[in-house]
């Protein structure tokens, strides 16, 4: 039962951490385009 529950916490903090990982970098690569 704690396996089950340590795997269900891990998973949503990947979730969470690629959200917020994706969402850096596409502010990164708009700040990096130059704009003409």
């Amino acid at each position: 039962m704690l396996k089950n529950i340590w795997l269900y916490s891990l998973r949503c903090y990947l979730k969470v951490g690629l959200f917020f990982y994706f969402k850096e970098v596409k502010v990164v690569g708009k700040t990096q385009v130059p704009t003409k």
